[in-house]
């Protein structure tokens, strides 16, 4: 395959302050769930995407903030600030989690199918064979997700293997946790680079296990016996890694260096969502719909939300067989609100819920537990995700929702030998110019998405100007040798003084 060419770097001009990408579930390896972007104040009268099935995880940032959602009748789609789907693919089986960004690729792990990826324009470019086929129905499965800094991909499967893959998709190691053994929730990642996997009996409950994997070799660091199936991904927070207990109905902190238990805290039912965390909170909620803010430090309860008790207007939702179940995540923003989904579910049709009717959305301070803000919507919304321009999140009605901010300018460079793409991503029409140090174009109204050139081997610049702002790119192209197999693209660019903001340990 051709090789990678990394960008060396890039210029931002008019630029807001440091962001946080967010690129896979969870925003990042340790699925904090916390990007450092700021959200619009209001919930009501989002935009709204219809993409024709639900969705069921959480989309994902593209290049250039271009948002990367997976749907339940296996559609992957590229779509713009502005609202625009540049593209959609068949992958040919039902995706129920998120899709993951490389920097190069989109991969994708339908159920029942291979993991796939595709290039920035939506093109297949290779696939690596897992076994997620399994009987009966699943609201989630586990999303792929990628090493700190840029490095290799982890894929997980329903019959219990774990793989380590490179960007390009050869396998590093396989791992099988053992015989009967299967896998929900998505895996976490330690700042380290070890993979922490949570897998349980398949057919029963109250069994499960969480395992350590040393990313070099998959080799198992420690492993330890829970009462309790986990089928959402655990969050690295310091020293502890948060553990949500399905069966178990609690929260727990254990510690990362041993798998020792630290801390629990007992809900009134099952735990079926990641806890994000901000501030040195870990908000987390059960399927009756109890919300709290925990402090990681010590696992002291800061505070609960309960809206059938502590919203007069919900009243209509729940009673008799209908309860408010908290959804499958919760996204924190730079002003640390958490936006927190509910499913308005009948629980005596089973569990997971299989479908929604109208249900509240609300944005909670996550310090106080004091709601801010809440809007109803006909179905339950999933997977809240932030980014540059606004929150957006997916639901049972097959519709996209935007949260935005407007006036934003998103850019991105990605080179392959002497071949530059450039990504642009905006909102705002109007004239528009993008100068590169060879020529220019210019027009009236949005400027193309994706512009190609191939450039003479060197360091060049790229300035894109519209009624929004300006930026500009430097890159470095090199000589062909020979043609780029699709998608094979280096990384994004990182404009200069936006670097990716630190995780922030947990207290203690």
């Amino acid at each position: 395959m051709h090789r990678l060419i990394p960008i060396l770097f890039a210029l931002l001009m008019l630029s807001p302050a440091a962001v946080a990408a967010w690129p896979m579930e969870g925003q990042g390896s340790e699925h904090r769930g916390h990007a450092l972007i700021t959200t619009p104040d209001e919930l009501d009268d989002p935009f709204q995407v219809d993409v024709g099935s639900r969705v069921l995880a959480q989309p994902v940032t593209g290049p250039a903030g271009l948002t990367l959602v997976a749907t339940e009748a296996g559609e992957v789609l590229a779509i713009t600030a502005n609202h625009e789907i540049v593209w959609r693919v068949d992958v040919g089986d039902e995706l129920r989690n998120a899709p993951l960004w490389t920097g190069g690729h989109v991969v994708v792990t339908p159920r029942g199918g291979d993991a796939i990826a595709l290039d920035t324009r939506g093109e297949r470019t290779w696939s690596v064979p897992l076994d997620n086929e399994a009987d009966g129905a699943l609201v989630r499965i586990a999303s792929p997700m990628q090493m700190p800094g840029g490095g290799d991909l982890i894929l997980t499967d329903l019959q219990g293997h774990v793989l380590r893959i490179t960007p390009a998709g050869e396998v590093v190691w396989r791992v099988a946790l053992g015989e009967q053994q299967t896998i929900h929730a998505t895996p976490t990642i330690t700042p380290g680079g070890d993979v922490i996997v949570a897998s349980f009996t398949s057919g029963t409950e109250d069994e499960g296990t969480l395992h350590r994997l040393d990313g070099e070799t998959g080799e198992v660091v420690w492993q330890v016996d829970l009462a309790s199936q986990v089928v959402a991904a655990t969050t690295v927070a310091g020293t502890r890694l948060l553990v949500p207990l399905r069966d178990g109905r609690a929260l727990q902190a254990r510690m990362l260096s041993d798998g020792t238990a630290d801390w629990t805290v007992q809900f009134d039912d099952r735990v079926t969502a990641a806890a994000s965390v901000a501030e040195g909170i870990a908000v987390v909620g059960d399927v009756r719909g109890v919300l709290r803010g925990i402090r990681v430090s010590s696992g002291a309860t800061a505070w609960t939300f309960n809206p059938v008790q502590d919203d007069p207007d919900v009243d209509a939702l729940a009673g008799g067989s209908t309860a408010l179940s908290v959804a499958d995540s919760v996204a924190i923003d730079r002003q640390a609100r958490a936006w927190v989904p509910y499913w308005a579910v009948d629980l005596t049709q089973g569990f997971p819920p299989q479908d929604s009717t109208t249900s509240p959305f609300y944005l909670i301070d996550t310090k106080t537990g004091e709601r801010l803000d809440k809007t109803r919507l006909p179905k339950a919304v999933h997977g809240p995700m932030i980014q540059e321009n606004g929150a957006w999140a997916g639901g049972d009605d097959g519709l996209l929702r935007h949260w935005a901010r407007d006036g934003i300018l998103q850019a991105e460079i990605l080179v392959s030998g002497a071949q530059a793409t450039l990504v642009v991503n905006t909102d705002t029409g109007g004239s528009w110019e993008i100068k590169w140090d060879d020529g220019s174009e210019q027009g009236q109204g949005l400027p193309p998405v994706f512009t190609t050139r191939t450039l003479e081997p060197g360091a060049h610049t790229v300035t894109i100007t519209t009624p929004a702002g300006e930026r500009m790119l430097r890159f470095e192209t090199t000589a062909p040798t020979g043609e780029p197999e699709p998608g094979d693209e280096g990384q994004g660019s990182q404009p200069e003084g936006e670097d990716p903001a630190p995780s922030e340990p947990g207290e203690g």
